[in-house]
């Protein structure tokens, strides 16, 4: 937010600068339209921050040459020892999924032994929520199923759409669920064959 604030300074101060002002808008045109639209489709996942992000090397630079000599070299000091931060947290938090990939390989394996996949549907959760039926295939669902209502105040909360997720469990508790076996990669749980009332 420094960074921004600074950036958008230096653009004001620059305003009578055509190319200043190109760079105003391309970059933080950009920044502002994808920040709307996100906040609009998917303000919780974080890869749709990486959309918006190219103003931040461009402002990052323009201020470091815009800063009198007299704060450079420290400004640019306090620049380089910061950058291993996002080194490290990002080390932190993808070591915690390591062996992710065999235990989905695994689930994956389960989910073959327990169904035919020429006849069977999988009913799975996901950022479109989408759970798909048709009368002439097996379904079997994870824990997304089992799990719908107590997640409603959770992701559907989240998009503002709580009453939808509502309407749609009275739908889903319709159906008759059976345990198939069987240990989900994600939870642990059960998967469950789904049948119609």
């Amino acid at each position: 937010m420094v960074l921004l604030a600074a950036f958008i300074l230096l653009l004001w101060c620059n305003r009578h600068d055509s190319k200043m002002r190109t760079v105003a808008i391309i970059f933080l045109g950009t920044l502002a339209a994808g920040e709307l639209t996100n906040a609009y489709s998917q303000p919780e996942d974080p890869q749709m921050q990486l959309n918006v992000m190219p103003w931040l090397t461009v402002a990052a630079a323009l201020v470091l040459a815009n800063l009198p000599s007299s704060i450079l070299q420290s400004a640019t000091t306090v620049a380089a020892a910061l950058v291993p931060v996002p080194l490290a947290y990002n080390l932190e938090t993808f070591s915690a999924t390591r062996g992710s990939d065999g235990r989905m390989q695994a689930a994956l394996d389960e989910l073959l032994r327990l169904s035919d996949p020429a006849e069977t549907i999988y009913v799975y959760s996901g950022m479109e929520s989408i759970v798909a039926f048709d009368q002439g295939y097996r379904v079997i669902a994870g824990p997304a199923w089992s799990n719908f209502g107590s997640e409603i105040d959770g992701w559907m909360t989240l998009l503002h759409a709580r009453d939808h997720g509502l309407a749609l469990q009275s739908v889903l508790n319709a159906y008759h669920i059976r345990s198939v076996g069987g240990a989900s990669a994600d939870a642990q749980e059960e998967y469950v064959e789904v049948m119609r009332p």
